[in-house]
């Protein structure tokens, strides 16, 4: 039997470890917090998206367009590439153009001069009172649109499908 403190054997020693200790637990924390980060940023992805209404209807409670138009409309959007040329609420290629605002510019011309025509007496005032204003209902799944958004909404439906 041969003692560990016995001339010419001395005490057992381990391998040095080729990192400290200190590394491996500083690359632990920063991978367990990005994880973290990453998983609140998904769960805000879903829980604070637009909403999708079911129907979106003018002033007098006649639907003007449904969900189903509006998925058709991501579907052709997607099946054309289209993402490639321009964004939709921010989804799509930087290259183009945001077509969410140029939507909402050319609502806000069009609705401005509507209310012009209209007599008005600030029509600037009453076009940004109307766009901010919420009219969704989360209860019932409805969008109610002014007389003028959907005036707008119709023009530009036929400018942007020609």
């Amino acid at each position: 039997m041969v003692r560990a403190d016995a001339p010419g054997t001395g005490p057992v020693r381990r391998s040095e470890p080729m990192v400290a200790k200190g590394w491996v637990q500083g690359v632990a924390l920063v991978m367990v917090f990005g994880f973290f980060v990453m998983g609140l940023l998904a769960l805000r992805t879903y829980t604070d998206a637009m909403p999708l209404p079911g129907r979106v209807v003018d002033e007098r409670g006649r639907t003007v367009f449904t969900d189903a138009d509006i998925t058709s409309g991501q579907q052709i959007f997607l099946r054309r590439g289209l993402q490639q040329y321009g964004s939709i609420v921010g989804h799509g290629g930087y290259l183009g153009p945001d077509y969410t605002a140029d939507y909402l510019r050319r609502s806000a011309i069009l609705i401005e001069e509507d209310l012009r025509a209209a007599g008005t007496a600030d029509p600037k005032a009453a076009v940004t009172e109307m766009l901010r204003a919420n009219r969704y209902d989360e209860a019932t799944g409805t969008l109610r649109f002014t007389d003028a958004q959907v005036r707008a909404f119709e023009g530009l439906k036929r400018h942007y499908t020609g």
